[in-house]
C-alpha cells in the first residue's frame, strides 16, 4: 500500500494505510486570525454613524481579505515539507504526519514567492520569484539559506531531483512583452541542471506543447506531462467563423450590462437582477478550471471523457498525457493526468482532477476521489 501525501482545493490530505485526514496548515491558521484581529481593531475607523456621515462606511477598513496558496510538498525525514505563499510573503514548513504535532519553520521571506519544491537529502530545489519571472534555487535544509541557480527572463516550475545523477529537472519558458506591453509565455522546454558542473542544458521542446513536471527514476527513466501550448484548441473552425458576429455583439453587449449593474444596480436585460447575475457568474467560475494559464471546462471534459470510454473519467482534457520518454520519442503511459508521483516500487500515482488512481502493473486502481488534488508525493 503507499502512503502519500497531496493538496486538493488548497488543503493537506495524508492517506496511511488507507486512511485519509486533514493535516491543517498551523501557519495559515494563525496567519487568518492575525488578519482578522487587525481587521476587528480597524472597525471603528469604518463603523457607525460617524462613519456612515463621513461615506467611509465598510467593515476592516484597509485590511484585506487573508489569502493563502500551498504550492508545493516534497517528503523530508519522517514527515514533509510545504511551501506556502502568504499575501506575497513565501515560506517553508516541516511537518509531521502526525495531527498533534507542531510545525517546524524553516524559512519565510517577503522577497520572494516560494512555488514548487523538491528535496535530496538535506537539500530542497525550488521555483522563487513572482507571477512571471521565476528561477531555479537551492535551499540547504533545515537553515533555509539559498542559492539562485538561474536567472533571467523566464518561468522556470517544477523542479525535481534526479533519483540516478547529481541533477535536476525543470521546466523552462521564455517571456515577452507584446506591443501593449503584456508579458507573453512561450511554451515550458523540458530542462537540466547538473548541480556538479554548475551548468545547465535543454532535454527536448516543442513550439506547440508545455512539457512540465519531468522526473527522472532509479534507473534514468525520464516521465513528464505533455500538453499543448496555449490551451485547447477548437477543432470546427467554421461554427466559430460563423459564430463570431454573434459573440461579439454578446459579448458587448455583456461589458455594458456589468456597468449598468455595477453603478446602476439594475441589469440592461429585462427580467434580470444583479444577484441572478452574480449567480450565473459563480456557476460559471464552479464550471471553469484555470490552471498554469489555461482555461477548462471541468464540466464538458468530465462528460468528453467519460464518453471516451475512461475507467475513471476525470476534469482534466485528454491531450495532458503522462508520457515517458524513448530513445524514438516517447510512450504515452495515462491521458488526462494533471499531476503524478513515481513510486519506490514502481507504480505511478496520479490525478485527473476527479480522482486519484495508482497505475501498477499497467492496471488501474481507484485510490480516493478528491478534487483537483496536486502536489501528489510518496511519503
Amino acid at each position: 500500500m503507499n502512503d502519500i501525501v497531496y493538496v486538493s482545493e488548497n488543503k493537506i490530505f495524508t492517506r496511511i494505510n488507507g486512511k485519509t485526514q486533514e493535516l491543517p496548515s498551523e501557519r495559515v491558521i494563525k496567519y487568518k486570525k492575525s488578519i482578522e484581529a487587525i481587521r476587528k481593531r480597524n472597525d471603528w475607523k469604518t463603523s457607525g454613524k460617524g462613519a456612515q456621515f463621513m461615506g467611509v462606511n465598510r467593515s476592516g477598513g484597509d485590511v484585506h481579505e487573508a489569502t493563502a496558496y500551498i504550492s508545493g510538498i516534497s517528503k523530508y525525514e519522517d514527515g514533509f515539507v510545504y511551501s506556502i505563499n502568504l499575501d506575497g510573503i513565501g515560506a517553508m514548513y516541516k511537518k509531521s504526519t502526525d495531527k498533534e504535532s507542531s510545525e517546524g519553520h524553516i524559512t519565510v521571506s517577503d522577497k520572494i514567492q516560494i512555488r514548487d519544491i523538491d528535496i535530496k537529502e538535506n537539500k530542497c530545489t525550488a521555483s522563487i520569484g513572482g507571477s512571471s519571472i521565476r528561477n531555479l534555487a537551492l535551499f540547504e535544509l533545515p537553515s533555509g539559506n539559498f542559492t539562485e541557480l538561474t536567472e533571467g527572463d523566464t518561468k522556470e516550475d517544477f523542479p525535481s531531483f534526479s533519483k540516478s545523477s547529481n541533477t535536476i529537472t525543470f521546466s523552462s519558458a521564455g517571456l515577452a512583452r507584446n506591443q501593449n506591453g503584456t508579458t507573453i509565455t512561450g511554451p515550458y522546454a523540458a530542462m537540466k541542471f547538473d548541480l556538479d558542473r554548475g551548468e545547465m542544458e535543454e532535454l527536448f521542446s516543442d513550439e506547440n506543447f508545455d512539457f512540465i513536471r519531468i522526473k527522472e527514476d532509479s534507473d534514468g527513466n525520464i516521465y513528464c506531462i505533455k500538453r499543448p501550448y496555449g490551451g485547447e484548441k477548437n477543432e470546427n473552425f467554421l461554427i466559430d467563423f460563423f459564430l463570431f458576429p454573434w459573440r461579439m455583439v454578446r459579448a458587448v453587449f455583456g461589458f455594458f450590462n456589468y456597468f449598468s449593474v455595477l453603478y446602476g444596480g439594475e441589469s440592461l436585460r429585462s427580467n434580470k437582477d444583479p444577484q441572478s447575475a452574480n449567480t450565473k457568474m459563480k456557476q460559471k467560475s464552479e464550471r471553469e478550471l484555470f490552471i498554469d494559464g489555461n482555461v477548462i471546462n471541468a464540466e464538458q471534459t468530465y462528460k468528453i471523457n467519460k464518453q471516451k470510454g475512461e475507467k475513471f473519467p476525470g476534469l482534466i482534457p485528454l491531450s495532458w498525457e503522462l508520457i515517458r520518454i524513448v530513445d524514438d520519442g516517447y510512450v504515452c503511459l495515462k491521458r488526462g493526468v494533471l499531476d503524478y508521483t513515481l513510486c519506490e516500487n514502481g507504480d505511478i500515482i496520479y490525478s485527473n482532477g476527479q480522482a486519484i488512481v495508482k497505475i501498477s502493473g499497467g492496471k488501474e486502481e481507484l485510490i480516493e476521489k478528491c478534487r483537483l488534488a496536486n502536489c501528489i508525493v510518496e511519503l
